[in-house]
């Protein structure tokens, strides 16, 4: 098999992943699949993105005795793996930048659920308990 970079191979077949499909990937070395990691982030294309570590242990069979080899390769390489969300989902600081270089105005309560619920709340505070004083 051909070595392919293992953006360029996301980023081919990702038009052909359906939404809630899993796209994995593997990747003898860690660097590549950082990137393409942080790429699908700031794209928000994805979700659940994760990078696991591979390994096998070869065991050598024998009759009546069976055991793991005694020198091992620790390294299996990496297998990356995410869920294809059904629109983008940019991170917000990405989104806000986007925004305000369309010229769009940028709201800082559409970023932030609880500015909300204080706009909803006509400036009302919560009762306050009362304290117990004790008069001896």
């Amino acid at each position: 098999a051909g070595r392919v970079n293992p953006s360029q191979a996301f980023w081919a077949a990702e038009p052909f992943l359906k939404p809630a499909g899993t796209v994995v990937i593997f990747c003898e070395v860690l660097e590549p699949l950082v990137e393409l990691q942080e790429e699908i982030r700031n794209h928000g294309c994805c979700t659940c993105l994760q990078i696991s570590s591979a390994w096998s242990r070869a065991y050598q069979v024998l009759p009546k005795r069976t055991h793991p080899e005694m020198h091992m390769n620790a390294d299996g390489g990496y297998v990356f793996s995410a869920v294809k969300l059904l629109e983008p989902n940019p991170p917000k600081s990405v989104d806000s930048k986007r925004r305000a270089e369309n010229g769009d105005e940028v709201d800082d309560k559409d970023a932030d659920p609880q500015a909300e619920g204080a706009e909803a709340g006509d400036d009302e505070k919560p009762a306050r308990k009362k304290r117990r004083t004790s008069e001896t």
